[in-house]
Formats: C-alpha cells, structure tokens, sequence
C-alpha cells in the first residue's frame, strides 16, 4: 500500500475540482496517491432531467474529472440535501476512511454556506474519529486500523462565512501552475454551468473558481493562485505537531501570519 495518501471528501460533484484539485495534483507531483469522493450524487442540480438521468449523467462527469486528475473514485453515498450528520451516515464515511486509509483528508469547513458542505466536515470527522475504534462497525463492515490522519479544511464557499465575514486560512498552497488543469476539471460538470447560472446566478465554474484561487493567492501574499486550508484539532487523530500537506509541499506552501 502506498504510504502516502490523500482523500479529498466534499458534498457535490465539483466541490473536489472547486476547492482541493490544485493541492491534490500538486500531492500527486510528489508521489501521494490521491482519492475522490463526493457525499452527494448531484440529484437535484437540474431543472431539466429526472431524477435517474442527472444521477447518471453527474456520476459520469465525477467519473470523468476523477480520471482526469489521476485520482481514485469513490461512489456517492447519499442524495443532496441528505448529508446528515447521524449513525448510519458516519458508518458509511467510515468505511470509506478505513478502505482508504489516508494520511491526509481535505474537506470543507465546518462553517459554511450550506448544510450539505458543513455536516460533511462534520461526518468526516467523527468518521475519521473513529477509524482506529475496533468494537465500531462501519457500512460495510471494515476492520478498523491505526494510524495518524490529518484533516484539513477548505475555505468557505466564495471565502466568506454564514455571517458574510471574509475568512483567511492557516496554510496556503501554491495551484498557479495547475489553473488549467483545475478549470480542464470543472468544466467536465457540463450539467452544472445552466444549473448554478439559474439556481445561483452564478458565473461560469471555472469563472467563480478562478476568481476563488486569485483571492486566496492574494491572502497567501506570495503566490498569483492558491487554496487555503486549515488543520482541524489534532487530538485523537494525530501528534499536535503533524502537519504532512506543509511537509509534504512546503516548496509551494505558505504559512498564514494571522
């Protein structure tokens, strides 16, 4: 088994390629072995297909990207808007973090614009809590094993919070070099540019993402392009000091001074 790896967990198809997909290919460049999983199939980001034909139709863009990006799919386990936070829920997230077995999960934060985005955090970390527990039984079964795993937390959607305060974060890493290989990626949610247009008045994908990374290179105040990350609370999953994307990257990571 590779003994570096990286899981990216988010809520939607095109949450992994928005917020985590330039620090994955730059984990990739330096030897990681890199996983993708989105929660939430997509079902309802349509006004056009039923319910079985955007299911399909996202998978397969989530299909595509994952492949593009060099990264290990993993099916969705839930329908939008039924990412909660309860039992059954964290067993599954569990089996899919004791398959995996990562060093280093990214996620969302803990606060952010959307139920779906936050109780991901959520669930990623009590399933990650729980990983080394052996009475615990995951969804499938997994044996539960042992080892230190770092969760790092995206920036909120559009970098602000639930209050409309702009947020910063403790690391930034450097994605200028892998801008087009970010927006090659996003474009492949071809369902998604009427949807988000409609639904969110949104830019195009690649627009809004672009604009992202330009903003969180601006905090970084070194890099053109970054994505921001901060580490969830070490204790029961790793030393206090364990910080392997900085190690890992730390020719194209920065430190935040705040």
């Amino acid at each position: 088994m590779n003994s570096k790896i990286a899981l990216a967990i988010m809520a939607h198809p095109d949450d992994i390629e928005w917020r985590a997909s330039g620090t994955l290919m730059q984990l990739k460049n330096a030897g990681w072995e890199i996983h993708y999983v989105s929660l939430a199939n997509g079902c309802y980001g349509t006004r056009e297909h039923s319910y079985q034909d955007i299911v399909a139709i996202r998978r397969k863009e989530s299909m595509e990207a994952a492949k593009f990006m060099g990264a290990i799919y993993h099916e969705s386990i839930c329908d939008d808007l039924s990412i909660y936070h309860s039992e059954e829920m964290v067993k599954k997230v569990a089996a899919i973090i004791r398959t995996v077995q990562p060093d280093i999960i990214l996620t969302h934060p803990l606060e952010d614009y959307m139920e779906d985005h936050m109780n991901t955090a959520r669930l990623t970390c009590t399933a990650a809590f729980a990983r080394a527990a052996v009475n615990y039984q995951s969804l499938p079964e997994v044996s539960a094993y042992n080892k230190d795993v770092c969760i790092y937390m995206s920036q909120p959607h559009r970098l602000h919070n639930r209050m409309r305060q702009p947020i910063g974060a403790e690391l930034y890493i450097d994605v200028t070099s892998y801008m087009e290989v970010k927006s090659i990626a996003i474009c492949l949610h071809k369902s998604q540019e009427a949807w988000l247009g409609e639904s969110q008045s949104t830019k195009t994908l690649a627009d809004e993402m672009i604009e992202d990374c330009r903003e969180m290179g601006n905090q970084s105040k070194k890099y053109a392009f970054a994505e921001g990350w901060s580490r969830f609370y070490h204790v029961g999953y790793c030393d206090s000091e364990y910080d392997p994307l900085y190690l890992s990257l730390h020719q194209h990571a920065i430190r935040s001074n705040n």
